[in-house]
């Protein structure tokens, strides 16, 4: 199985760290940003990456997972759970 970092990295770029040099000699500016090199840097069509874990254990259970673009038009709640932190990207906060 594919973890959620993985998808991350590949529908909305590496993970960068960049360091800055703040006022002071041993004074540091620290910022986390994304490489564009994710799938949705190069696409405008898809609205969604959704990652489905289906499990049989008494019941069959099935759990997705929604990496939403920033598509105002996507209605992306009734796909599966939005991911964490990702909510602000869809159109059911504006």
């Amino acid at each position: 199985m594919v973890d959620e970092e993985t998808i991350m990295r590949a529908v909305y770029g590496d993970l960068l760290l960049v360091v800055k040099k703040a006022g002071g000699e041993e004074e540091f500016d620290t910022d986390l940003n994304r490489k564009p090199n994710g799938f949705f840097q190069k696409t405008t069509r898809v609205s969604a990456v959704v990652a489905e874990v289906a499990k049989i254990d008494g019941a069959y259970c099935v759990h997705r997972v929604v990496f939403p673009t920033n598509n105002a038009q996507a209605e992306l709640k009734a796909l599966g759970t939005i991911v964490e932190g990702l909510d602000h990207l869809c159109a059911e906060k504006l």
